[in-house]
């Protein structure tokens, strides 16, 4: 059988090519790929421009979502062909120190999808059990496709700022309204913050945030260098989420005192 899949070869050379279907490994499951989101990663990647360890060539795609077709002979019970599943990113080992703390995005030994191992641009891929979260049943799956930007924006802000510091926040910035800094929307509107300034160059971004209709978002066209958000003031908590060296500098400076920044955003050294 086999697979096409999205390859980028090279920075600035991609292809759909025909590939063996893959093998579940025991503890593997064979998946159909109902939908991969792209990334800026991916982007990036193609453009030559990543910063963070990668390879070529590579299947690209690390937010997906499908359907489970096979299942390996030492997978556990509980998962079924035609469960619709997405998983990780993170390829942790599950045995370093960083992995038995529960740090496992800091596994020492660290793999990625679609970034260092074949990701989701295929219609077949296989994914270790552990890798796996089943998802609810919905007309329509492609939404689970946004799962992994969803963990990222909720982790980087649940897994550094306390419950109490967290609903102190009265004014929120976030940089970047690709998907994470989209979904940190979601986030910080659930967590009952009042104000939320969005911020991006590119107009057609901020117009999917302002489709939301949120009346306590409000969304900027701007590099950061014109003040055009001077005038709203310092604020408690700023998202980096646009993986911008000059954003980062910036957000120390509109920070109030004792305000909070979280980068979720490969930064250059």
């Amino acid at each position: 059988m086999l697979n096409k899949a999205l390859i980028v070869e090279a920075a600035g050379k991609i292809n759909v090519v025909d590939t063996p279907a893959p093998e579940p490994g025991a503890e593997e499951l064979l998946l159909r790929v109902h939908y991969t989101a792209l990334c800026g990663s991916d982007k990036k990647l193609y453009q030559g421009t990543y910063l963070a360890p990668h390879i070529y060539p590579i299947i690209i795609g690390h937010e997906w979502v499908g359907e489970i077709v096979r299942v390996g002979a030492a997978v556990s019970d509980g998962w079924n062909i035609g469960d619709i599943v997405t998983g990780d990113c993170s390829i942790y080992c599950n045995n370093c120190i960083n992995c038995t703390r529960n740090y496992r995005n800091h596994c020492l030994f660290v793999e990625k999808r679609g970034i260092t191992k074949d990701g989701g641009c295929a219609q077949y891929i296989t994914v270790n059990q552990r890798h796996l979260y089943r998802c609810p049943k919905l007309p329509d799956s492609k939404v689970f496709a946004l799962a992994e930007p969803l963990a990222v924006s909720v982790q980087a802000v649940v897994n550094r700022i306390s419950p109490d510091e967290l609903h102190k926040v009265r004014k929120a910035l976030i940089i970047g309204a690709g998907g994470i800094g989209a979904m940190a929307v979601f986030l910080l509107r659930d967590e009952g913050i009042p104000c939320i300034v969005v911020v991006d160059t590119i107009a057609e971004k901020l117009a999917i945030v302002d489709s939301f209709g949120f009346s306590n978002v409000q969304t900027i066209v701007t590099d950061l260098r014109d003040g055009a958000i001077s005038d709203i003031g310092g604020f408690d908590l700023i998202i980096e989420a646009a993986g911008s060296g000059f954003a980062l500098q910036k957000a120390v400076e509109l920070a109030e005192p004792c305000g909070k920044i979280v980068c979720v955003g490969h930064q250059k050294a």
